[in-house]
């Protein structure tokens, strides 16, 4: 009984961030984080990566430029590198990122480099 709690968030996290028609929806939702059994969410998460280049820093993979939502403007942030995602084949040709929080603190909970890394 003490994981019916657990299971249940997990499950509507599933239920919510499913969206139809959306490209590559099925894919960002099958997809886990590296170091725990929880969804990296899914489309409602997910940002699409301009660019990224490794990191010389310690525990810093990759340092990646992110399209806003608005699809014009960019930010960097800094990708951990237990968050990133290695053993899965990336259908969309470019870097995929989910990053998850408040509006006050966000932080990165997925990468999944692009083709070709």
């Amino acid at each position: 009984m003490k994981y019916l709690p657990w299971i249940a968030v997990v499950t509507a996290l599933l239920v919510l961030c499913h969206e139809e028609g959306v490209p590559y929806a099925d894919w960002m939702n099958s997809l886990r984080q590296p170091r725990y059994p929880a969804s990296c969410c899914g489309v409602a998460d997910q940002y699409w990566v301009q660019e990224y280049a490794p990191s010389h820093r310690k525990g810093i993979a990759f340092v990646a430029v992110v399209l806003a939502r608005d699809g014009n403007n960019t930010f960097t942030v800094d990708v951990p590198d237990d968050k990133v995602i290695w053993n899965t084949v990336n259908p969309t040709g470019r870097g995929v990122i989910f990053i998850g929080g408040s509006d006050e603190i966000q932080s990165v909970v997925c990468f999944v480099p692009g083709t070709g890394t």
